[in-house]
């Protein structure tokens, strides 16, 4: 079991920098590439999951969803995502989009590039409704000028991200721009630093400051917000690599192995070790009605993951 960094790549004769899919159209990439659809994969670039009919499970960085009709969900660069078998059962609609594609102002306010674990589907007639007018007007631009076409298409998944990347945020809540500097500082340095003190020196802002936001933003203090960064990226190491427990404390910037062990522990009740075979076994259980000898694997190398680059080609 493993994971690959995927990067989006523009079919031909389709605006660029975003594809829009039905389910049966995602699958049957997967099946020309003889690849598991139901593999997990870590993508470079963002999924829209929209359902029409049936119910579709997934995972997304170890947190299932029951998706059912008029369901959305956004899954951002970076997340591991993982389909049920339901994938071939359900309808529904999928779009890719680059990091990139939207605009800087609207990338802000839906918080495009935010990772968050946590982000729950949202579940709207309405958002559905426009996510199946934006797939009619990808697949039929009717004439109209390219530049025109990929404005359209743009406008429409803008309106989108913005309804779903503020869903249950109230207007009296803006983002805290300390905590998003912060936040931001964090998934580019938490291999290199764990203290706080580094962050904020980094930043400009003091340490009481830093931690004041995250408590406001999260509920808790800034040194939880690095050691959930570190948490989430040694789960997802372990249980999609081959990578042994030691190389994995050194990608989470933490040399010494005894103390990746010490941590893990204390921030998850079981050792690395324990956490890697119940989750994969979890995994394992899912994909019991779809056997992998079914299909090819392909990895880039011995610690990298199988999944579906080609299908997004």
């Amino acid at each position: 079991m493993s994971i690959t960094e995927v990067p989006f790549s523009d079919s031909e004769a389709t605006p660029p920098g975003v594809q829009v899919l039905s389910f049966d159209a995602l699958l049957d990439r997967a099946r020309g590439h003889l690849i598991n659809p139901s593999a997990s994969m870590r993508a470079t670039f963002h999924h829209l999951v929209a359902v029409r009919g049936g119910r579709l499970d997934c995972s997304v960085d170890f947190t299932d969803h029951r998706l059912v009709e008029g369901d959305l969900i956004w899954v951002k660069p970076g997340q591991i995502l993982q389909f049920g078998p339901q994938l071939e059962t359900s309808q529904g609609i999928v779009v890719l989009f680059a990091p990139g594609f939207l605009d800087d102002a609207t990338a802000s306010a839906a918080h495009a590039d935010r990772p968050d674990g946590s982000l729950a589907p949202v579940r709207s007639p309405a958002l559905l409704s426009l996510t199946e007018m934006l797939s009619a007007e990808y697949h039929n631009p009717g004439g109209l000028p390219a530049a025109v076409h990929i404005a359209i298409v743009r406008h429409a998944l803008s309106i989108l991200l913005l309804r779903i990347g503020n869903h249950g945020h109230r207007s009296s809540q803006p983002r805290d721009a300390a905590f998003e500097a912060f936040r931001q500082a964090i998934e580019d340095g938490f291999a290199t630093t764990h203290r706080v003190e580094d962050y904020a020196h980094q930043l400009g802002y003091s340490v009481r400051t830093l931690t004041r936001a995250s408590r406001v933003a999260t509920g808790y203090g800034a040194k939880r917000v690095i050691q959930e960064r570190v948490l989430l990226e040694a789960k997802r190491l372990l249980v999609h690599t081959e990578l042994t427990s030691t190389a994995i404390a050194g990608r989470v910037g933490m040399p010494d192995p005894a103390a990746f062990g010490k941590f893990f522990r204390r921030q998850t009740g079981e050792t690395p070790a324990n956490f890697r075979d119940r989750v994969r076994g979890r995994f394992m259980t899912r994909g019991a009605r779809r056997p992998e000898r079914r299909f090819r694997r392909r990895t880039t190398a011995s610690n990298s993951c199988r999944c579906f680059p080609t299908c997004f080609g």
